[in-house]
């Protein structure tokens, strides 16, 4: 079993992964303002995981609404900029692999998402922490945690990085840009620190 701080690590990452899928689905206000108050709440806890406080600070800046709806359409929307990994990944039968992972695990795309987009992986990452944090015993959480290592280092990874990469070059400025990097560096962290366990 888990320690009860260990536990509360992983359930605190599942919120940080949450927030970024929200962060990258299409950006109401409501949602927007929720993931702000989310990011005050959880404030407090980032010593959990100390590279989460630029990101916090970052989300509670005041024109955040306006600024990420119109950003969100002028580069994911009217753009050409995708927020899918069989964008920056063509010749890898993506879909099958992400089926497998989501069926293992009991999770179910709703009808008409398409299931490789990174908001929905980002969910997804958010489930499979849950899934460590509460796991019933050694062989459930093994399982948990090397789903949780494959996705970060074989599915999120490398898109972020091509996104990122591609979002830094056209736009420097961009709170999407911004996004990207916190992101990416979040989960350079996980691969390198779960990757020595």
């Amino acid at each position: 079993m888990l320690t009860q701080v260990q536990q509360n690590q992983w359930l605190f990452k599942a919120d940080i992964w949450r927030i970024f899928s929200t962060c990258f689905s299409y950006p109401e206000n409501e949602a927007i303002a929720n993931i702000q108050q989310f990011g005050k709440e959880l404030q407090s806890h980032s010593t959990i995981i100390p590279e989460t406080s630029p990101l916090f600070r970052f989300l509670q800046r005041a024109s955040l609404h306006s600024t990420m709806e119109t950003e969100y359409s002028q580069l994911f929307i009217q753009g050409n900029i995708p927020l899918s990994e069989t964008a920056y990944h063509p010749s890898i039968d993506i879909y099958s692999e992400l089926s497998a992972f989501y069926q293992a695990f009991g999770v179910q795309p709703i009808s008409g998402d398409a299931p490789d987009t990174l908001a929905y992986e980002l969910e997804f990452l958010g489930v499979l922490c849950v899934k460590v944090a509460l796991s019933q015993n050694t062989e459930q959480r093994e399982i948990a945690f090397s789903a949780y290592l494959e996705f970060v280092r074989n599915h999120l990874l490398p898109m972020v990085e091509k996104l990122h990469k591609r979002l830094s070059e056209n736009f420097p400025e961009a709170i999407y840009t911004q996004l990207t990097e916190y992101l990416l560096n979040l989960l350079r962290n996980e691969n390198r620190a779960l990757s020595l366990n």
